[in-house]
């Protein structure tokens, strides 16, 4: 088995596996924001408002699934900064 020489050497290695796995993380909650985000505006929003506000609908739905995407991504980045690494 693998041992650090120090504390340090393995949080840079805890932070190294955190920024191989972060860019699937953030494809995997964006396609689910997406979804969840493009069914409710998608569907519910386009049945009140009709039709003709399907571009203003979509553009909405992309924007919020980004903003919660990136505030998930952030907020797991400090619990694992905060519990798995222990940095404060």
């Amino acid at each position: 088995m693998f041992e650090f020489k120090s504390k340090q050497d393995e949080k840079k290695a805890l932070r190294i596996v955190f920024w191989c796995i972060a860019p699937i993380l953030f494809l995997v909650f964006f396609r689910l924001f997406g979804l969840v985000f493009g069914i409710i505006y998608g569907g519910v929003f386009s049945l009140l408002l009709g039709g003709r506000y399907t571009e203003v609908i979509t553009v909405v739905s992309f924007l919020t699934a980004l903003m919660f995407t990136l505030l998930t991504c952030r907020t797991l980045y400090i619990q694992y900064k905060k519990h798995i690494i222990g940095d404060r």
